[in-house]
């Protein structure tokens, strides 16, 4: 997996309301426009650092805007998570859906429901071939 710091939306960002990302990628104001997601498939990877009490659910999403503080939004892409999957540890690929409208900003928010505490580091918009989950450990296939 190859991560960018330019491609960086939260940097240990602490979570406990609804929140967008602390930094934006900018696409420019180009014309024409440049479009995201055409080509390869595009997502953002997003690692749950540190969680406090969580008692509520959060919808992950992946927002485009016209403007650099992300308001007015349009949700490009969404992961729910419950009380239970917001551990410490837990990764996720949020894709970005086919027909983006071109806006310039990109980044993420956080739509929260009740009582949530945690801290995340994001990136995105990145190739979905260059995200991965945490690897996997298998039973080795010989003695020695």
């Amino acid at each position: 997996m190859i991560l960018d710091a330019l491609l960086q939306v939260s940097d240990a960002q602490q979570v406990t309301a609804d929140a967008y990302s602390t930094n934006t990628v900018d696409a420019g104001n180009v014309t024409p426009k440049r479009q995201i997601q055409v080509g390869e498939s595009m997502g953002y990877l997003m690692a749950i650092t540190a969680a406090g009490t969580n008692t509520g659910s959060t919808k992950l999403q992946a927002v485009q805007s016209a403007n650099a503080n992300l308001s007015s939004h349009v949700v490009v892409g969404q992961v729910d998570l419950a009380a239970a999957q917001i551990v410490a540890g837990n990764i996720y690929i949020i894709p970005i859906g086919s027909g983006m409208v071109g806006l310039r900003y990109h980044g993420m928010y956080h739509d929260i429901t009740g009582t949530v505490d945690y801290t995340v580091d994001a990136f995105g918009p990145i190739p979905l071939s260059q995200c991965a989950a945490l690897a996997a450990t298998y039973a080795k296939g010989y003695t020695a």
